[in-house]
């Protein structure tokens, strides 16, 4: 924690985008994660889940599942190694920027995750690749700062 401060006193704009950004991004990853696994295991009743959500959940496939949880693994690793002032944040970013964008493919021909979205998946993910591209950047300019080590 002690190299983000020193980080953070550095570039506070830079390092400040890519710790808000990881931080959403983990967030937003974990809260699908549980919600997901919680349904799949049984742990919410039935009708808890908006229909379109039940029936995305079933239609998901193994692979698509794969990415997703592994893109989730990735992004907690990320934040983990920003937090420690690491250079090895940007592989494991773009690993999980790959693993994401994966994902997303595996969801443009999927309805209900279409319909859950209120027809804005596309939209979505644009935003999460603008996103992610911009944190690609940053954590690029901070390894090459020295920053990151």
């Amino acid at each position: 924690m002690w190299r983000a401060r020193q980080i953070l006193s550095a570039h506070p704009v830079s390092y400040s985008m890519v710790l808000l950004i990881l931080a959403f991004e983990v967030s937003y990853g974990l809260a699908w994660a549980v919600l997901g696994l919680a349904a799949r295991l049984g742990f919410l009743g039935e009708g808890a889940l908006n229909p379109h959500m039940s029936d995305f959940i079933a239609s998901t496939s193994f692979l698509q599942e794969t990415a997703f949880f592994g893109s989730v693994a990735f992004l907690v690793g990320s934040l983990l190694l920003l937090l420690a002032g690491s250079r090895r944040v940007l592989p494991v970013f773009v690993a999980a920027f790959l693993l994401d964008k994966l994902d997303w493919f595996a969801l443009t021909g999927n309805e209900h995750y279409d319909n859950i979205l209120a027809g804005q998946s596309e939209l979505s993910g644009y935003a999460a690749i603008a996103a992610h591209t911009l944190v690609i950047y940053l954590l690029f300019s901070l390894r090459l700062k020295g920053d990151l080590r």
